[in-house]
């Protein structure tokens, strides 16, 4: 090829990657909120583990995890429970209130108010 035609497409080719947009994929950040399901490595893996120790792998490695899986499963269904819990007692509080006609807490309060203590502050 002649040196033209070389410096020709060298232009186009670095005009076309300039002036190219990046794919959707490239310009979205993965999303923080992901959780898989379930565990995305078994805890049995461990057992091929070579580290050793004074205790056999599944001891040293495997049930703790296991373990410690469930108690996580558990204080999350704890968490999720109490969620409800005080979501419940919110909605019986708030029909309590309504019947007794008993306002919400902190109306008719004021920030720097001290007429309680001076009864006469500021009137003139």
């Amino acid at each position: 090829m002649k040196r033209s035609q070389v410096i020709v497409m060298l232009v186009i080719a670095s005009a076309v990657l300039l002036t190219a947009l990046p794919a959707s994929a490239q310009g979205r950040r993965p999303s923080s909120s992901y959780r898989p399901a379930r565990p995305t490595m078994s805890p049995w893996l461990n057992l091929s583990n070579q580290q050793g120790g004074a205790l056999d792998n599944y001891h040293m490695f495997v049930r703790p995890e296991m373990q410690r899986r469930d108690a996580s499963r558990r204080q999350q269904y704890d968490i999720n429970r109490q969620g409800v819990d005080i979501q419940s007692m919110r909605q019986s509080m708030s029909g309590v209130r309504q019947a007794a006609g008993m306002r919400p807490t902190g109306t008719g309060s004021m920030f720097m108010n001290y007429s309680h203590y001076y009864p006469n502050f500021g009137r003139r």
